[in-house]
């Protein structure tokens, strides 16, 4: 058999082994056909030609033997096309092709390759890579380069050079070569360097021992052809001469690698425009106050804001390039339907969001817009409760007058049965109608504040006097069971609040406090001066604070951030309305303070109020009040209710007043005019049909002008003027006593609110 006609081929590599008379295959140094494979054995067969265009395989003892198709055979004849399994190299057995034709199957399939990546790859160097790769192999050059020109300036900005010989110096492209292209705009072949005088005395190629050459244009033809760059090949020493049909396959190849680069360059473009868009939508989400996520299809995350991130507790972990399966508790393709924005609650402490999906680009991606309304829905819920407790104020305010009428009544004539009388049991009965009375003026009281439209009248106070008379009017209210102390810090400035609103925050904290102590304890007051309030704008700026403390059980976790929330209580039902606090809260901040709550696990609640210092000076009550009031002053009392006005009478005369009483302003002004002495108190009601207790003082004033009035009033709705005060219904019989006192010794165009009594 001629060694021309038969060869073996490697089914994965394609190399081809000719076989002669006979061959040995393996991996040792001395057979003809060499497999690099550790299951080949050194030796491992042998094949024999014979004339008839068949060979003979024999397995020269190996030991994993050799295969003919499935079957593992010792010997076999093998025909054209029969495939032989050696190890794990796989075999066919072919007719060897006429002279030339295997470089032409050779060139076929590299332009096959080639023909392959251009199709596919569209990333630039990847696609310079790939092609100068093959053009090495497909004309056998020793060295490549493909160089591409920037479109704007004309230069060079990619380049990619290989040597087919690893090893070898880098190829350097000859200005000299690529002159002669560029001016020609035509193929440039050198069979031999020698022929062509001006190559032959470029340096550069001299002194890398160039001897053939080619250098091809790269040109996109659309309407006009466009340069792009060049493809340079060389062959050194005696290697190699490029011949005519090796330019044309070149020039052939370099048609297609332009359409290819062309194609890169513009995908390039529009990633690069891409890329500039998706940094700009990155910067514009950065800073959005809600959270931005875009998902593709598969709800893997693309972009996902800040925002997203820092709330990583509520949401969820949500990472760029992972799918994102769940968002703040809920499956995200639940979140994707398209109902319009979705409304839930996730974390702890829970928060509020609504989350809204869109379709962004053609469809295949989605953004969701996540948005946090704790705080909307927080003033939505807050707006509700000021709703309902103004309507309910409103009702209250209707029948307030003749309701805080009725009280006075019952808790005065009560209180004088509880002092008159000795029975024990009949006493405690007095006493449960006292407390019965008080919780409802109390709930009068709260929701007439919620309500009130009024302004309150700050005033600059001292604090000492007023902690003093505070103190005087709360030990009795407080039962037997509770201790109350109070400490005050000495030199302390003056506040700018109305004292009866003072007065009132501080009864609403000690009587909250009490009844955190069912079985008794002990109340502290400690009122000293701060350097600063307890937020940020407050800092540098001193502050009166008041600290009211018990030995209660404490105030639950969960609970304190609500304490201040309008009807929120923990007390039994019936025993607390949930607006004291609340109101005490609401009060403080409208006098520029503010109020913060502690309580460690066991260990009671302490109530901090924070107002500031006032650098104007109080008003100096101290000459006025030194002298107590006689007996010889003349009260003039109107009230249209007979049962309130015989009452106040019989304390005012008890007290040692003399009184001059009245039904009505008409009856009054009469009374006053036809009174030839002084009389220096007028204590009117506010509310009276005909003519109100304000429109009553007018009038007396123009004939008395240094009378003093205060004003009673169970639903206040007017406004006081110079040297007018109003004491709030209901009152005691020592809450009305101070307050005709205060009227008394106040100074000339004074006026103050009075809510002397919060229990009685």
């Amino acid at each position: 058999m001629s060694s021309s006609t038969l060869s073996l081929v490697e089914i994965a590599s394609q190399r081809v082994h000719p076989l002669g008379e006979r061959a040995r295959i393996g991996r040792g140094p001395d057979v003809d056909i060499r497999l690099d494979d550790p299951m080949v054995a050194l030796t491992h067969a042998e094949v024999i030609g014979h004339d008839d265009g068949t060979v003979t395989v024999r397995d020269l003892g190996s030991r994993h033997g050799i295969f003919v198709g499935s079957r593992r055979v010792q010997e076999a004849r093998l025909h054209d096309g029969d495939e032989l399994l050696i190890g794990p190299v796989a075999l066919r057995l072919a007719a060897a092709a006429p002279a030339g034709a295997s470089d032409e199957l050779r060139r076929l399939r590299a332009v096959v390759e080639l023909s392959r990546v251009i199709g596919v790859e569209h990333d630039l160097e990847s696609l310079l890579e790939r092609v100068i790769s093959t053009l090495l192999t497909l004309v056998q050059a020793d060295r490549g380069a493909i160089v591409v020109y920037d479109p704007q300036t004309r230069s060079p900005r990619w380049m990619v050079a290989r040597n087919r010989v690893p090893g070898r110096p880098p190829l350097t492209i000859s200005t000299s070569a690529l002159s002669q292209v560029m001016v020609d705009a035509r193929p440039l072949l050198r069979t031999e360097l020698a022929d062509d005088r001006a190559l032959e005395r470029s340096e550069s190629l001299v002194a890398q021992d160039v001897r053939s050459l080619m250098v091809v244009p790269l040109l996109y033809q659309a309407t006009t052809a466009e340069w792009l760059g060049v493809i340079h090949l060389d062959c050194q020493g005696d290697g190699r001469r490029f011949q005519p049909d090796d330019l044309e396959l070149l020039v052939a190849v370099a048609s297609q690698a332009a359409l290819a680069i062309k194609n890169a360059l513009l995908v390039a473009q529009v990633q690069t425009v891409h890329a500039e868009q998706w940094r700009r939508l990155e910067r514009v989400v950065h800073d959005l106050p809600v959270g931005v996520v875009v998902l593709d299809e598969q709800h893997r995350c693309v972009l996902a804001n800040p925002w997203v991130a820092a709330r990583a507790s509520v949401l969820g972990e949500v990472h760029t390039g992972r799918v994102v399966a769940h968002l703040a508790g809920v499956a995200t393709h639940e979140l994707l339907r398209p109902e319009g924005p979705r409304t839930l609650t996730a974390g702890t402490p829970p928060r509020s969001l609504t989350i809204t999906s869109a379709s962004a680009g053609e469809g295949t991606e989605t953004v969701l817009v996540i948005a946090d309304v704790t705080q909307e829905r927080e003033h939505e819920a807050r707006a509700a409760h000021q709703d309902r407790l103004s309507l309910l104020g409103q009702l209250a305010g209707g029948v307030a007058h003749d309701f805080n009428n009725l009280l006075v009544v019952i808790l005065n004539y009560a209180g004088f049965l509880e002092t008159d009388l000795t029975d024990a049991a009949m006493k405690d009965d007095v006493q449960q109608i006292i407390h019965a009375g008080n919780r409802a003026a109390e709930l009068t009281r709260q929701l007439l504040a919620f309500s009130r439209r009024d302004a309150a009248k700050p005033t600059v106070v001292e604090v000492g006097p007023v902690i003093a008379r505070f103190e005087r009017m709360v030990g009795r209210n407080l039962g037997a069971q509770v201790a109350f102390r109070t400490s005050v810090a000495g030199g302390l400035p003056p506040v700018l609040i109305d004292p009866g609103q003072l007065e009132q925050v501080l009864m609403n904290l000690v009587v909250n406090a009490r009844d955190a102590m069912p079985d008794g304890g002990r109340v502290t007051l400690v009122v000293s001066l701060a350097a600063s309030g307890p937020g940020p704008d407050q800092v540098d700026r001193p502050h009166v604070v008041f600290e009211v403390a018990d030995t209660g059980a404490g105030i639950a976790p969960d609970v304190l951030p609500r304490v201040f929330e309008p009807y929120f209580t923990t007390k039994d039902h019936g025993k607390g309305t949930g607006l004291g606090l609340a109101m005490a809260h609401g009060l403080i901040q409208q006098a520029g303070g503010e109020i913060t709550v502690e309580s460690p696990p066991g260990r009671g609640a302490v109530f901090r109020v924070y107002l500031p210092a006032s650098t104007a000076p109080a008003q100096d009550e101290s000459g006025e009040r030194a002298a107590a009031p006689t007996a010889a002053a003349t009260v003039l009392l109107v009230d249209d209710d007979d049962r309130v006005r015989l009452l106040t009478e019989r304390i005012l005369v008890s007290a040692g007043y003399r009184v001059m009483s009245a039904s009505s302003g008409p009856a009054a002004l009469a009374l006053a005019r036809d009174h030839d002495g002084a009389i220096e108190l007028l204590l009117s009601d506010m509310v009276m049909p005909g003519m109100s207790g304000s429109e009553l003082a007018q009038a007396i004033v123009l004939d008395r002008p240094h009378i003093k009035v205060l004003f009673m009033s169970g639903y206040d709705r007017g406004k006081t003027g110079p040297g007018q005060r109003l004491l709030t219904k209901p009152f005691n019989r020592d809450g009305l006593l101070a307050a005709v006192v205060d009227a008394l010794v106040a100074p000339p165009g004074s006026s103050a609110r009075i809510a002397r009594l919060t229990q009685y």
